[in-house]
């Protein structure tokens, strides 16, 4: 018969050694999940993020659930720890998502900032182009939006049928503008051949400042 830990040692168990490896690889994707963003298919990325973030989980519940019925007094605090971390990380997933992807500008930066001097010069092709045009440079991506030379897109996944997961390089709206106050009605037509009137709707992507004008930003396609 194996002897029972003495009282205290819950971190000292199987259970607990290894409920503090996953908690330290959640911290380290967290911190490198915007190069993993750049290096892995969206296949690849959601099938690990599945495993890490949701299966993960549930599976040290169980564990945890069948270690507190064998020794209560010694394997509460394993599940006080999963409840209190799981929590954490979804409560503050934006707060705990920032310093991974400002690692990832930085690692960047100095050729993001390359390509929007370039776009401002005009020295890329497409500037001129009425539709989003993607390129790249020295092995960089990035997307020009229009025939604005201010917004340049750094795309960082590689999602399918439009969209992206990256940092936009936005003069105009980076750091995020607070909301316009909302504009009065538009006026009643006056007959049958007025056209509709088309309201701006805003940003159709969500963003968080990171540096200068650089935002993280993602977009789900039109």
């Amino acid at each position: 018969m194996v002897a029972e830990a003495p009282a205290g040692s819950v971190w000292r168990t199987a259970l607990g050694r290894v409920l503090l490896a996953w908690m330290g690889l959640i911290t380290l994707l967290l911190l490198a999940y915007g190069r993993l963003l750049e290096v892995l298919s969206l296949d690849a990325y959601s099938w690990g993020f599945t495993a890490a973030f949701l299966a993960a989980p549930v599976a040290f519940l169980h564990w945890c659930a069948w270690e507190l019925v064998r020794r209560p007094r010694l394997m509460w605090p394993a599940l006080l720890a999963l409840v209190l971390f799981c929590a954490s990380v979804v409560a503050g997933i934006e707060w705990v998502g920032r310093p991974g992807a400002y690692l990832n500008l930085l690692a960047h930066r100095a050729e993001y900032d390359r390509i929007v001097a370039d776009a401002k010069a005009g020295r890329l092709p497409g500037l001129n182009s009425k539709d989003w045009v993607e390129g790249t440079q020295n092995g960089t991506r990035y997307v020009l939006t229009g025939a604005d030379p201010g917004g340049v897109i750094f795309p960082w996944d590689h999602r399918p049928y439009g969209g992206w997961t990256g940092v936009i390089y936005d003069e105009e709206d980076c750091p995020p503008r607070p909301p316009s106050p909302p504009s009065p009605p538009p006026p009643p037509h006056t007959g049958p051949g007025d056209p509709p009137v088309m309201k701006n709707a805003g940003r159709l992507d969500s963003r968080f400042h990171l540096s200068g004008h650089y935002c993280f930003t993602s977009f789900g396609g039109m």
